[in-house]
């Protein structure tokens, strides 16, 4: 069994658990893909923008427990929408996995205190994997147990 998905019964906690998720990307074709992807999940819900000025008008209200963010997007950058939600308290919980088709921006995305990273190029359910682990650590962390979130 992988270590990182974690014991069979906290897979079956993740999969009955219904998580709000915010993918932000400029790019239709790459919100579509995804949005038909996380479409056969059901513990999902997956709010799309293609601006990053109306992610972050809604973040505050939602308080999504995960956000997909692009890195190059068309007005502000992946590394400032990260500095604005992690400036405001309320959004502490929210768990952000940067997305980018350039490989070289990983390291910086890591350092700046986005969560993880995932290149565009791989296959999808690398993500789905990450987003398991993401708040498969959340979940944990919130019940009371240590866990690195590191």
């Amino acid at each position: 069994m992988n270590s990182e998905i974690g014991s069979a019964q906290h897979k079956k906690k993740l999969s009955t658990t219904n998580y709000s998720v915010f993918l932000v990307d400029d790019d239709e074709k790459i919100l579509q893909l995804y949005k038909s992807y996380f479409k056969k999940f059901n513990k999902f819900k997956l709010y799309t923008f293609s601006n990053e000025l109306d992610a972050l008008s809604q973040i505050s209200l939602i308080k999504p427990d995960l956000l997909l963010l692009d890195i190059f997007l068309s007005r502000l950058d992946g590394f400032k929408v990260n500095d604005i939600i992690r400036k405001n308290h309320i959004l502490d919980k929210t768990k952000i996995i940067a997305i980018s088709s350039v490989r070289t921006v990983q390291d910086k995305a890591l350092l700046s205190g986005i969560d993880d990273y995932f290149y565009k190029g791989d296959y999808l359910h690398i993500l789905y994997m990450k987003i398991q682990k993401i708040l498969g650590r959340s979940k944990k962390n919130e019940s009371g147990n240590k866990t690195s979130t590191k």
